[in-house]
């Protein structure tokens, strides 16, 4: 079993990671400055966006308000952002800015702007229907005819579309708090 992660000392602190996991909303993070698996919630996180295992990550340590044992979480994590032609060999997720026909453009949090995804280079996904807003895996490769040198292979669907998490603030609700017999 995952060792929970001894933070504490870090609450508030801003931290730099990599995910560890991450399926649906939730997952868990490692860094240098802590031992142990951290719990990440997209709900806590509007900026993550899709991730994968070894994305690296900037968050900040929190209590979570969720638990009753004292727990701690990743909150206001955003992926660390690289150009992308630094990026090439790697493995990626985001998810599909548009497509139609034989062809469409990716977009992922690990780089700013959009990536091309073909048909030629990618038939796996001929007849899968790619749409705008399906998560994605795809693998950044070096491409000398496109616009910024690099273009998306090995491009698979993951099942679920990208929405951003909406994240309530409870200063949204109105609070009435106890009073003593002063009034204070």
């Amino acid at each position: 079993p995952a060792e929970r992660a001894q933070v504490g000392h870090l609450v508030g602190q801003q931290v730099t990671g990599r995910i560890k996991s991450f399926r649906d909303q939730w997952g868990f993070v490692n860094s240098d400055m802590f031992m142990g698996d951290l719990f990440i919630h997209a709900r806590s996180n509007p900026e993550l966006g899709p991730v994968g295992p070894g994305d690296p990550v900037q968050f900040e340590i929190g209590e979570d308000p969720t638990s009753s044992s004292g727990d701690f979480h990743a909150v206001n994590a955003f992926p660390l952002k690289d150009e992308v032609q630094n990026l090439v060999g790697e493995t990626l997720r985001g998810w599909v800015k548009s497509f139609k026909d034989s062809w469409g453009l990716l977009q992922s949090s690990r780089f700013d702007g959009d990536i091309f995804c073909g048909v030629r280079a990618n038939p796996q996904i001929q007849f899968s229907g790619l749409s705008a807003g399906k998560c994605v895996e795809f693998q950044i490769a070096a491409d000398e005819r496109s616009k910024n040198g690099v273009q998306a292979v090995k491009v698979k669907e993951l099942g679920e579309t990208f929405q951003r998490p909406v994240m309530v603030s409870t200063s949204m609700f109105p609070v009435t708090l106890p009073t003593n017999e002063a009034g204070i």
